[in-house]
C-alpha cells in the first residue's frame, strides 16, 4: 500500500513539474515620427519643438516654446488616436490632481511659458477612470529646485497598453519551444500589421491664431525575447523590421512536420492544429485555419 502511495505521489510530483514548467515572452517596440528627419521622434517648426517617446500605454512629450510669448495648448481640440485606430480626447494629466467641477469642463487649456519646457504624458481620455484610483504625491526637490510629482503610473502600465507585449506559457517539454518561438513571431506580425495607428493631435494657440498639428508614430522593429525558468535572462529570439513587413523569417527547420503514406502532417507554427499537405515536399504552405505561414523542408 505504501509503494502504491509513494508511486502516486511520484506521479503528482511529475506532473506538478510539468505543468509549472513555462517560456515568457517579452515584445518591445521602436517607433518613429512619420515624416520627420531620420525617422527621428522629434519635431519643430519657428513656434514649437517637440520631442516625443511612445510608450505601449501612451506618449510622453516634451513641448519647448520657441515663441517670446505664451503659448496654450488646447486639450478641449486634441486627440489620441489608438494603436487600433479608435481616436478620443487626449488626456489632460494636469486634471488628475484638480477638483471634479474643473475635470467636467469642455474647454481646457495648458499654457506654455516662452522659452519654456512643457513636458506630459497622454493617452486616451477613456482611461481616466484608471488614473483615478491611484495615488500621487507632489513634494519640492531641493537638488532640482523645482515642484516633482510621482504618480503610482506601473499599475496603469500593466492595465492601460495599446501593443501585445507578450505573454506566459506551459510548456512540457523544451522541443515545443521553438514552436512557441514562432506562434509568437507570427502573432506579433500580426499584432503589428493590425494595430499601427498611433496618432497624436495638438492644437495650439499662439497669441489669437491656433495651428494643429498631427502626429503619427509608425513603429519602426520589434523585439521578441524569452526566458525559461531555468534561464538567467531574457534572450533576443527575433527582432521584427518595417522594411521587410515585420516578417519574422522563420528558419524552416522550426516547422514542426511528420511523414505519413497519405501525406505531410505539418502542425502550425502559429495556432498548433495540424492539417495535412500532399503533392508538396517543400516549401511554404499557408495554414487552412488561420493562414499563417509554415515552411516545409524536404522529407
Amino acid at each position: 500500500m505504501k509503494s502504491i502511495n509513494r508511486a502516486i505521489l511520484s506521479i503528482l510530483l511529475i506532473t506538478l513539474i510539468l505543468s509549472s514548467c513555462k517560456v515568457s515572452y517579452l515584445v518591445t517596440y521602436q517607433t518613429y515620427l512619420e515624416g520627420s528627419s531620420g525617422e527621428s521622434s522629434e519635431f519643430n517648426d519657428s513656434i514649437i519643438n517637440v520631442r516625443f517617446d511612445a510608450r505601449p500605454n501612451g506618449i510622453l512629450f516634451d513641448i519647448e516654446n520657441l515663441t517670446s510669448n505664451n503659448l496654450y495648448l488646447i486639450w478641449d481640440k486634441s486627440y489620441f488616436i489608438e494603436p487600433n485606430g479608435e481616436s478620443s480626447k487626449a488626456l489632460n494629466q494636469d486634471v488628475l490632481e484638480t477638483t471634479g467641477s474643473i475635470r467636467d469642463k469642455e474647454n481646457y487649456e495648458s499654457i506654455i511659458p516662452q522659452k519654456a519646457h512643457f513636458k506630459r504624458f497622454t493617452c486616451s481620455s477613456k482611461n481616466i477612470s484608471l488614473f483615478d484610483i491611484y495615488t500621487s504625491l507632489t513634494f519640492y526637490s531641493e537638488a532640482l529646485k523645482s515642484l516633482n510629482t510621482v504618480a503610482d503610473y506601473s499599475k496603469f502600465y500593466k492595465t492601460g497598453t495599446y501593443w501585445y507585449l507578450g505573454e506566459d506559457i506551459n510548456y512540457s517539454s523544451k522541443n515545443e519551444i521553438p514552436v512557441l518561438n514562432g506562434r509568437i513571431a507570427f502573432k506579433t506580425q500580426r499584432e503589428i500589421n493590425e494595430n499601427n495607428n498611433l496618432a497624436l493631435g495638438f492644437t495650439i494657440k499662439n497669441r489669437e491664431i491656433e495651428t494643429e498639428y498631427h502626429f503619427k508614430f509608425p513603429i519602426k522593429s520589434a523585439e521578441i525575447y524569452n526566458r525559461t525558468s531555468s534561464d538567467q535572462s531574457y534572450k533576443k529570439i527575433f527582432e521584427l523590421s518595417k522594411e521587410n513587413n515585420f516578417d519574422p523569417n522563420i528558419n524552416k527547420s522550426q516547422t514542426s512536420t511528420r511523414l505519413t503514406e497519405s501525406g505531410i502532417i505539418v502542425k502550425c507554427l502559429e495556432c498548433g492544429k495540424e492539417f495535412k499537405v500532399t503533392g508538396l515536399t517543400k516549401g511554404e504552405i499557408n495554414c487552412p485555419y488561420c493562414n499563417a505561414v509554415n515552411y516545409i523542408d524536404e522529407q
